[in-house]
C-alpha cells in the first residue's frame, strides 16, 4: 500500500514539474569590467535575458567599487 502511494506521488510530481520550475530572467551573464569614466558595448555574447516579447525594463548596476563611487549605469539605446 505504501509503495503504491509513493509511486502515485512520484508520477504526479513528474508531470507537474515543468509547471512549477522557477526560471531566471538572466540567461547568460559573463560579467564585464569597465574602468571609471569609460563605456563598453554589451553584446549577446556577454548578456542574454529570457523574455516573453513584451517590453521589459533592465537596469545595470556597478557592484564592485568603493561605496562613495558607486553609481547606477544604464543601457542605451533604451
Amino acid at each position: 500500500m505504501g509503495v503504491d502511494i509513493f509511486a502515485l506521488t512520484l508520477f504526479t510530481l513528474s508531470h507537474l514539474w515543468p509547471y512549477v520550475q522557477a526560471s531566471s530572467l538572466v540567461r547568460l551573464n559573463t560579467g564585464l569590467r569597465v574602468a571609471r569614466g569609460q563605456s563598453v558595448f554589451v553584446t549577446a555574447g556577454e548578456l542574454q535575458f529570457h523574455t516573453d516579447g513584451a517590453s521589459e525594463a533592465c537596469k545595470v548596476e556597478v557592484v564592485l567599487t568603493e561605496p562613495i563611487m558607486q553609481r547606477v549605469g544604464k543601457l542605451t539605446p533604451q
